[in-house]
């Protein structure tokens, strides 16, 4: 039988600071058990399309939307909560961000040090390669040609 909730145990709870929200074990700071179900089911050499708001999103196996209002979350920060889990092969992304963003592209590379970031020849190129990913997530990114497409190793 538990005990009854008093308002001394509840203050002593609040006090020991064990209300505060630990990391989970093994490092994770991924919350959204959707995006982990997803993350887990990919297999070497599959792919994900990490998108800005404005991507035309294919229907893949699976999709989720992230996004809360603009710029919230971007694409960055899921690569940074994904990435403490997942190492990646390979990053693409549209040969436009090269020259639209490349300071965003200079951020890929300093968060997957690993991965090898290649730009396909386009952007329409890069919607055709979506279209085979195995899942999709959609961000509040409104970053143009944010998109990447993130394969497993």
């Amino acid at each position: 039988m538990r005990d009854a909730l008093t308002a001394e145990g509840v203050a002593a709870f609040f006090a020991s600071g064990a209300d505060e929200m630990a990391e989970p074990e093994g490092g994770s700071r991924l919350l959204n058990s959707e995006l982990a179900y997803i993350l887990r089911n990919l297999g070497h050499t599959d792919m994900i399309v990490i998108s800005d708001m404005g991507f035309p999103m294919p229907e893949l196996q699976y999709n989720l939307d992230l996004a809360v209002k603009p710029g919230v979350p971007t694409v960055p920060d899921v690569l940074d909560a994904i990435s403490t889990d997942f190492s990646w092969d390979r990053i693409i992304i549209a040969a436009e961000a090269n020259t639209a963003v490349p300071e965003r592209v200079e951020v890929l590379r300093q968060m997957c040090p690993k991965a090898r970031v290649e730009p396909c020849e386009s952007h329409v190129a890069f919607k055709h390669i979506a279209a085979l990913c195995k899942a999709g997530v959609r961000t509040g990114d409104p970053t143009p040609f944010g998109n990447v497409i993130l394969v497993c190793g």
